[in-house]
């Protein structure tokens, strides 16, 4: 079995590219803003030493439906509690039982689950030191690639990020100020994507999965950045009814959608809908 660094030194970025395209993942980019942190991802991991590790990654037979490169498409385990990603390049890699797969579809899965904790190593370690802090408790619903995370008492440098976080995907909307951040005691950010060739029932599970907690929150921005109106306006209504349905009747919500501004995403990703609800109270 080889290790992750060694599979990667097989791939040049053209190699991985394709995939990486065309692989469901975990990180906060989309369109050209996802790839470009997979690129920094890719050019950073190349030059790093990996540390030797009894770990290993684990490999799991995953399609999905309206993937070109579904069927060398795998779940790898990712074992990177530290955020130190020289002790990922050194784990050994073992694919699922009778699959033969190229090193760039490994590297390119690899890849794919790190980028839920960052596209750098800074990032990654950053993150994990903050979900193992108080004011942070994570959840990954996995299987329906929803991300909820939970910010309790958040410092005005986790605020600081969130706003930053905001400013990239969400360019052109009329975001929160930041004294209307400095005046929340507890954050929720909810983020997910749907796409056209996903059952409508994906949705409807989706939404299920928003924590009923919300009802205790005040304040809702709900962001829309979309490929495809006609899909952005089948959604609006149950989107809108699945949040309402949680919420106190005093609750503030503000819902602002717009197509993508960047003509990559609408060439590359045409059909897709990514969603980004902020409470606060």
């Amino acid at each position: 079995m080889k290790t992750f660094k060694e599979l990667l030194d097989q791939c040049n970025w053209e190699e991985l590219e394709d995939f990486l395209y065309e692989f469901p993942d975990e990180g906060r980019g989309w369109g050209r803003q996802k790839m470009e942190g997979f690129r920094r991802m890719y050019d950073e991991l190349r030059g790093m030493t990996p540390r030797a590790s009894k770990e290993k990654i684990w490999l799991q037979k995953d399609e999905i439906e309206g993937c070109e490169f579904s069927a060398l498409f795998t779940r790898p385990t990712l074992n990177l509690l530290s955020g130190r990603w020289p002790e990922y390049l050194g784990q050994e890699v073992v694919p699922p039982k009778g699959m033969e797969l190229p090193p760039a579809a490994i590297v390119a899965a690899c890849m794919c689950a790190m980028s839920e904790l960052g596209y750098t190593e800074q990032e990654c370690r950053e993150t994990c030191r903050r979900i193992a802090e108080p004011e942070v408790s994570r959840r990954l619903v996995a299987r329906y690639n929803l991300n909820i995370e939970v910010y309790n008492t958040p410092s005005a440098s986790i605020k600081r990020q969130l706003m930053q976080w905001l400013r990239s995907p969400c360019a052109g909307f009329d975001l929160p100020t930041w004294d209307e951040f400095l005046d929340l005691s507890c954050i929720c950010r909810i983020s997910f994507s749907h796409s056209s060739w996903e059952a409508q029932d994906i949705f409807s599970k989706r939404l299920e999965m928003i924590p009923k907690q919300l009802c205790e929150y005040r304040k809702f921005w709900i962001f829309a950045i979309y490929t495809d109106l006609a899909l952005w306006e089948s959604i609006q209504r149950p989107l809108q009814t699945g949040v309402e349905k949680r919420l106190a009747p005093q609750a503030e919500i503000l819902t602002l959608a717009q197509v993508s501004q960047i003509e990559w995403d609408r060439r590359v990703l045409p059909g897709r809908v990514r969603l980004t609800i902020l409470a606060g109270k």
